[in-house]
């Protein structure tokens, strides 16, 4: 077996604190986790797919409709039915955050407008709550705010792996009612998404260890990144 040698990616030469890069017949291996990480990760996989790879080949811009910041394809990867780099595949998480606005976004306004707040800020929390209306509650329970039972609205309930039991509800519209009768007043007009998942937090109800009641430090910075990811995709839907 043939060794191969370390090289500069830069200069050819193997110094000490510099990217290193390790081709082989089927790969090309890289050893950094900095900035150009990601660049190297393209490069690797274009290599190994037998594309041209362009430092300098234009990216989508914002409010184009695609991701921004993805490859225009004019000079990289073809559009065929070979393996793609991941820019270049459809985005299939983008899909789905599509679909969940589309199927609940007018009955999340008509919530939002009840209790002033944005509508991203009902449809984060829900998207949050119910994995994307994919969680096992959300698919066969309706519920998709997390409710626990008894509550209003709700249509009896399942037993959760850790024996709590939580409601079922016929629509995604009576889950939400319920959670507005439950915690409305605890986030009315509370329109900064920080301060909104915060106050739901602060009550018990959301993002809390149900067996020690610990808050979960991720919570409120994983809300609020699905809220403002969200802005963007609801914007070119009432406009």
């Amino acid at each position: 077996m043939q060794r191969q040698k370390p090289v500069d990616i830069d200069t050819g030469v193997l110094r000490r604190n510099r990217v290193l890069v390790l081709n082989t017949p089927s790969a090309v291996l890289f050893l950094d986790f900095g900035p150009r990480s990601q660049w190297l990760r393209r490069l690797a996989i274009a290599q190994g797919l037998a594309k041209s790879y362009n430092p300098d080949e234009p990216r989508v811009p914002s409010g184009s409709g695609r991701e921004s910041g993805e490859w225009t394809g004019d000079g990289g990867a073809t559009a065929d039915a070979s393996p793609k780099p991941a820019a270049g595949r459809p985005d299939a998480t983008r899909a789905k955050k599509e679909r969940f606005i589309d199927a609940h976004l007018a009955d999340a306004q008509k919530a939002a407008d009840k209790l002033g707040v944005p509508v991203e800020n009902i449809l984060g929390l829900s998207a949050l709550e119910s994995e994307w209306g994919e969680s096992r509650f959300a698919i066969q329970g309706n519920n998709y705010f997390g409710i626990h039972y008894p509550a209003p609205f709700a249509s009896g309930y399942m037993v959760a792996a850790n024996g709590i039991k939580v409601s079922t509800f016929a629509s995604y519209a009576d889950s939400l009612n319920s959670f507005v009768a439950i915690s409305g007043s605890i986030v009315q007009d509370e329109s900064n998404p920080e301060t909104f998942v915060a106050a739901l937090q602060n009550s018990k109800k959301f993002g809390v260890d149900t067996t020690t009641g610990a808050k979960d430090p991720a919570y409120v910075g994983t809300a609020v990144a699905i809220i403002r990811g969200l802005r963007s995709i609801i914007s070119r839907r009432v406009t």
